[in-house]
């Protein structure tokens, strides 16, 4: 189910990470760790705030999903499961009900957090763990063969794809099918990376020595295109290590999923660019004695789940969700051995925020079985890729699947970071508001009730210059106003060319500003117009001068406009850039 990737031979030029991986040369590139040594220089710029992060794990060896979550009210479960039914399970409603094992899960769900979609397959099914395991990697159902994974199509769109990055990235040892393709080179990071050449810095010599190696890819080797190769790719590896390394700072998890996942938030929290994580729970072929085994894995999972959310900064909580899959499920009946056998359909997991939670799919008959006696798929995979791929990671779904799937409305809103609004210097305090219009006061801020619904999301917000009020604004420009803040005027009922970024109020509080990503700047009360701008990588946020009189525009290449009093300092580079004025 996992692979290396493809072979040296399969690609015209050698890349880097082939080199290190394949070459036999000397103790430098020896030295460097076996997953560090399938990376290249980073290139992809950090994560925007409407920009979705994936982590898919992996249930491997093909997951008993009637004992995952459980048809506990049908008579006919018990009947067939004579020694293996479970009594207990965590009720979700319609007769169903999560593994004991799976309490946090429960609790996610119950805050609607969490999709549980049933009777994920497809038709004809194939009871061999390689050729289902290719068929749910590959994904794709168009007419012609594919060698490249559904999450591989969706990296190689990305920019600076056809350079190694960490786009993509395994965390449990090799580099699965569904993150390879044409263009894109997904990499594996190891759980710890204590070992990795040139990490060690302590000793002041050492330190010296690897500075040293890390100059003599800027310059010829005088052995030739391979020995110039080879410098780059030492000079890279120990640089990017080097980046990496602040993730690896915590504490060891109790298991090897939980390291994956705990890892996977740190690395997701320090914004490399990563859109893809993947990570694997082996263990759940259970052709005999599962009833313990399979409780001791979905406790695992439902720890390392736990685990993850807790490392994930909230500042990420809008952007990431955690998808579950296996190559297929069990029969419905148990097997002499106390057991279950390569079977069909079986539900699976999205997590998150912005999930819209419940039950999705009807569940499978136990009694209308297939001519093998296997359960008959009710949700086809490709639907719950097809999900994923449009509305959270942005994709054109029917492209990268080869066919048109019909989409699950598994996403009550699409991915987007916290807006923070802050009152000022003067004030102790500030709030926090989400794009669903949910506000958190922190300190001497005011606790407004949060707002019912909105239209589109809340994307800026301001402080009254009491701290007694703020204003939020959606992306249509639709104003609201809380406290002491007054309504001066909205663009919630034109048609906008282009969604709202951002928002700032006078020094008065008797008027504010809207900035839309292409640039335009709508001016209410006693605030004025005082120049815009249109770049070409578009505009991503605005912030006024101490005086008023004067704003400046960020775009999302990190270059900065400034009109009235407002002055050029400087540029961020290309990055993807907030501004908040000083």
């Amino acid at each position: 189910m996992t692979s290396a990737g493809p072979n040296i031979f399969e690609r015209n030029r050698l890349s880097r990470r082939r080199f290190i991986q394949f070459s036999a040369m000397g103790v430098g590139a020896a030295a460097v760790s076996p997953y560090l040594g399938k990376l290249r220089a980073f290139a992809a710029p950090p994560v925007a705030d409407n920009q979705g992060i994936l982590v898919t794990i992996n249930l491997a060896g093909g997951n008993d999903g009637l004992n995952m979550v459980i048809p506990y009210a049908d008579a006919q479960y018990a009947k067939i499961r004579t020694t293996l039914n479970i009594t207990n399970s965590l009720h979700i409603g319609s007769g169903l009900g999560l593994h004991p094992s799976m309490p946090n899960l429960k609790a996610r769900f119950d805050k609607g957090n969490v999709a549980v979609i049933r009777g994920v397959g497809y038709k004809p099914p194939d009871l061999s763990h390689f050729t289902s395991g290719d068929i749910w990697m590959h994904g794709w159902g168009g007419s012609t063969l594919t060698t490249t994974g559904w999450l591989g199509r969706f990296l190689d769109h990305l920019p600076n794809a056809n350079h190694e990055s960490l786009y993509g990235v395994s965390l449990h040892g090799s580099v699965s099918e569904h993150l390879q393709g044409d263009v894109a080179h997904p990499s594996s990071l190891p759980l710890s990376i204590g070992g990795a050449f040139g990490i060690d810095r302590s000793n002041a010599s050492d330190a010296r020595m690897f500075d040293s190696l890390a100059t003599l890819g800027n310059a010829s080797s005088g052995l030739g295109s391979l020995g110039d190769l080879y410098d780059t790719t030492e000079s890279d590896l120990m640089l990017l290590t080097q980046r990496i390394r602040p993730a690896y700072g915590f504490t060891q998890q109790p298991n090897d999923l939980q390291q994956q996942l705990v890892l996977a938030a740190h690395l997701i929290n320090a914004n490399l660019g990563i859109r893809v994580i993947d990570t694997e729970l082996d263990g759940f072929d259970t052709h005999s004695n599962q009833h313990d085994w399979h409780a001791t894995l979905l406790g695992r999972l439902d720890g390392a789940i736990q685990a993850f959310f807790a490392a994930l900064s909230p500042r990420w909580a809008g952007q990431v969700i955690v998808m579950t899959f296996s190559e297929f499920g069990r029969r419905p009946e148990e097997n002499g051995d106390h057991g279950t056998d390569h079977g069909t359909a079986a539900p699976h997991f999205v997590i998150g925020s912005n999930v819209r939670g419940g039950l999705y799919g009807t569940q499978p008959s136990l009694t209308a079985l297939d001519s093998n006696g296997n359960l008959v798929p009710t949700v086809d995979f490709h639907q719950m890729y097809a999900s994923i791929l449009k509305t959270w990671l942005g994709a054109n779904d029917v492209a990268l699947l080869g066919k048109a799937y019909s989409p699950l409305n598994l996403f009550a809103k699409p991915p987007s970071a916290p807006v923070v609004v802050s009152p000022g210097a003067a004030h102790k305090g500030y709030w926090l508001a989400g794009p669903t219009g949910h506000i958190h006061g922190f300190g001497t801020a005011t606790k407004f009730s949060s707002l019912a619904s909105v239209a589109l999301p809340i994307v800026g917000g301001a402080a009254t210059p009491t701290g007694k009020g703020l204003w939020l604004c959606g992306a249509d420009g639709g104003i609201f106003a809380f406290g002491d803040a007054r309504f001066y005027g909205s663009t919630g009922n034109i048609h906008l060319a282009k969604p709202i970024v951002g928002m700032a109020a006078t020094p008065s509080g008797k008027g504010y500003w809207f900035c839309a990503s292409d640039g335009g700047i709508f001016a209410y009360g006693d605030a004025k117009f005082h120049g815009t701008t249109h770049p070409s990588a578009g505009v991503c946020g605005m912030a006024r001068t101490y005086s008023g009189n004067g704003y400046w525009l960020a775009a999302r290449d990190g270059t900065v406009s400034a009109f009235g009093d407002a002055a050029v300092l400087g540029n961020a580079g290309d990055w993807t850039s907030v501004i908040v004025g000083a």
